[in-house]
């Protein structure tokens, strides 16, 4: 089975605050914040963060990794990723994410099945919702990933 993507917005800060502070500075804040809470992550993740529900966009571990052989090299982990792979995006990672979006908004529009123009854009409308969810969340350096 594959490692999945799941993705999570950051409760603790309000976009006011996280606007008016450099990428890298939001990162070490919440870094510090859950510094020594390795034993108690999933109830840190269930209170501090909040599930983001996509219909359409799913990116599993290999898929990334494909198309961003060494993306895990620089990630801006919470904790000892040997233990829990969670981690801020940024802007790497958010160039990865586009680049699989934009296959997959292909590949739906290029699809030859009996499937008809419109229930494909119907699809392609779907992921670009989720599109703008995640886009939102990356602009205001509230974006998350959970891989598991």
């Amino acid at each position: 089975m594959s490692q999945k993507f799941q993705f999570y917005k950051l409760q603790v800060f309000s976009e006011k605050t996280t606007q008016g502070f450099a990428e890298n500075n939001v990162y070490e804040s919440i870094k510090a914040l859950f510094k020594g809470s390795e034993h108690i992550s999933s109830e840190m993740k269930e209170e501090y963060f909040e599930n983001v529900q996509l219909d359409s966009i799913d990116i599993t571990y290999s898929e990334f990794e494909k198309n961003n052989p060494e993306f895990d090299k620089d990630l801006k982990y919470l904790y000892e990723p040997q233990k829990i792979v969670f981690f801020m995006v940024d802007h790497i990672i958010w160039s990865g994410i586009q680049e699989i979006v934009d296959n997959t908004i292909k590949k739906k529009y290029q699809k030859k099945t009996q499937s008809d123009t419109a229930q494909r854009l119907n699809e392609i409308s779907r992921i670009s919702e989720d599109y703008n969810i995640l886009l939102n969340l990356f602009d205001r350096k509230l974006l998350f990933v959970f891989i598991f």
